[in-house]
C-alpha cells in the first residue's frame, strides 16, 4: 500500500467521525434520512404539535409520503405518518393512491402496512371514495383474518351511495357465510353480519334499498339475535324509506321471544315516520300491557308528528288500569304539545303507583310542566297528607323542585 493509500484512509475514516460527530451535535442518528430536508426524529417530534385541519398541514403532506414509501423504516414508525395524512384528509388526498396501493399489494408486502394503509383511507371519509373497489376487495379476502377485513368498513359508510359499487357490497356482506377455504368461522362471519347492518345504519336513509333484505334478516329466526338486533336498528335509521318493515317490526313487537328484538322493534317503529302511526294507534288497545307501553312511547318519541293520535292516547290514559302505558301517553300528549289540562289530572294519579319507575317519571314531568298546573297546584299540596310514605316522600320531592 503506497503512502498516498494510506493517507487516502486516514482522510476518509477522518471525515466520517467528523461527519459523524456533526450529526450527533446536531441531535441526528448516523445515517439517519432526511424527508423535505428534515431528519426523521424531528418530523416525530412535529406531529405532536402539527394540526391536521390547518392549512399550513398542507405543506408537510409531500415529506409525509416519502416516509409512508420508505420501506427501510419500521412498519410502526410509517403507520403514524399514514394515519397523519389521513387526518389532513381533502389536503392530502395525493397519499389516497398510495394507501391504496399498499392495500392493494397485501399478499406481496412482508408486513401489515396495508393495515395501517386500510386505517388510514377510513380518516378520509368521502375523499377516499377512489379507495372503494380495492377496500371492497380486502373485506371480501378469504385469506385476511376478520379483524383486518372489517378495517374497509369505515371508508365504505362515509362514502356510501355516493360509489355504486358500497351498497350493493353490504348487501352481500349481510348474507355472507364463510366458504369452506375461509379462515373464519360462523361466529366471525356472523361479526361481519353485524359489521354490514352498522354500516347500514351509518348511510341511514339513503340505504332505503337495503330494506327488504333487512326484512329478511330481522324475519330470519336462525340468525344471531345480535345480527337482527343491528338491522332492525338499521331499519329506524333508514325512515320512512324502511316502510316496508312495518309488518316485520310488529311482528317482532308481538311475537319475538326476545324482550332485546322487541324493544328495538318498538324503537325502530316510530323512526318510520306517518306510515306507523296507524299500527301505534291499534296497538294502545291491545290486550298486553307491554304492547300498549311500546304503542304509547312510540308515539311519544314521533312527537308532534303523531298528533293525530291524541284522541286515542286520551282514551288509553282514562281506560287503562295499568300504570306504564298511562305514564307513556301522558309524556307522549306532552310531546304533541297538548295542553297539560287534559291529563294533569291523572298525571297526577301516578305519583301514588307502587312502581318507582312510574312515580318517578310522573314527578320529572310534573316539574316540567310545573306552571300550567293551576289549580291542580293545590291538589299536588294537599297530597302531602297522603297517608302512604311512599307518596308524601315524592310529592314532597317533587313541590320543591317546582318551587
Amino acid at each position: 500500500m503506497t503512502l498516498f493509500q494510506v493517507v487516502s484512509r486516514w482522510l476518509l475514516v477522518v471525515g466520517m467521525l467528523i461527519e459523524a460527530s456533526a450529526v450527533l451535535m446536531a441531535g441526528q442518528s448516523p445515517g439517519e434520512k432526511r424527508y423535505g430536508g428534515v431528519l426523521l426524529s424531528e418530523w416525530q417530534q412535529r406531529l405532536g404539535d402539527l394540526d391536521p385541519k390547518s392549512p399550513q398541514a398542507e405543506s408537510v403532506v409531500d415529506p409525509l409520503i416519502d416516509i409512508v414509501n420508505d420501506v427501510d423504516l419500521p412498519s410502526t414508525t410509517r403507520r403514524m405518518f399514514a394515519v397523519t395524512l389521513g387526518r389532513i384528509g381533502p389536503r392530502a388526498t395525493q397519499a389516497i393512491p398510495v394507501m391504496v396501493d399498499k392495500v392493494q399489494r397485501r399478499h406481496d408486502l412482508h408486513d401489515e402496512s396495508y393495515v395501517w394503509a386500510a386505517r388510514a383511507l377510513g380518516l378520509y371519509g368521502i375523499h377516499a371514495k377512489p379507495a372503494v373497489p380495492v377496500l371492497i376487495d380486502l373485506l371480501f379476502d378469504e385469506s385476511i383474518p376478520q379483524g383486518f377485513r372489517q378495517l374497509s368498513l369505515e371508508t365504505l359508510a362515509q362514502v356510501g351511495t355516493a360509489h355504486p359499487a358500497v351498497m350493493p357490497a353490504l348487501i352481500r356482506l349481510l348474507e355472507y357465510q364463510p366458504p369452506a377455504a375461509s379462515q373464519l368461522t360462523a361466529a366471525d362471519a356472523s361479526v361481519l353480519r353485524e359489521y354490514a347492518a352498522e354500516t347500514l345504519t351509518i348511510i341511514g336513509q339513503e340505504a332505503y334499498f337495503a330494506a327488504p333484505l333487512l326484512v329478511r334478516v330481522v324475519r330470519n329466526s336462525a340468525e344471531t339475535e345480535n345480527v337482527r338486533f343491528k338491522a332492525i336498528v338499521a331499519l329506524g335509521a333508514i325512515g320512512g324509506g324502511a316502510a316496508v318493515a312495518i309488518p316485520a317490526l310488529t311482528e317482532t313487537m308481538e311475537f319475538e321471544p326476545s324482550p332485546v328484538l322487541r324493544d328495538a322493534a318498538a324503537e325502530a317503529l316510530p323512526k318510520i315516520g306517518p306510515a306507523a302511526i296507524p299500527v301505534l294507534r291499534r296497538y294502545l288497545q291491545h290486550e298486553r300491557v307491554e304492547l300498549r307501553r311500546l304503542a304509547a312511547e312510540g308515539l311519544r318519541e314521533m312527537g308532534q308528528g303523531a298528533g293525530v293520535a291524541v284522541v286515542d292516547l286520551i282514551r288509553c290514559l282514562g281506560s287503562d288500569q295499568e300504570d306504564l302505558p298511562r305514564i307513556a301517553c301522558c309524556e307522549a300528549l306532552h310531546g304533541m304539545g297538548i295542553d297539560a289540562s287534559r291529563y294533569v289530572k291523572p298525571l297526577l294519579g301516578l305519583l301514588a303507583s307502587p312502581d318507582r319507575q312510574v312515580r318517578m317519571r310522573a314527578m320529572r314531568l310534573l316539574v316540567t310542566i310545573g306552571p300550567q298546573l293551576g289549580p291542580h297546584l293545590e291538589t299536588l299540596q294537599r297530597m302531602q297528607d297522603d297517608g302512604r310514605p311512599h307518596v308524601r316522600a315524592i310529592v314532597r320531592k317533587t313541590l320543591q323542585k317546582i318551587e
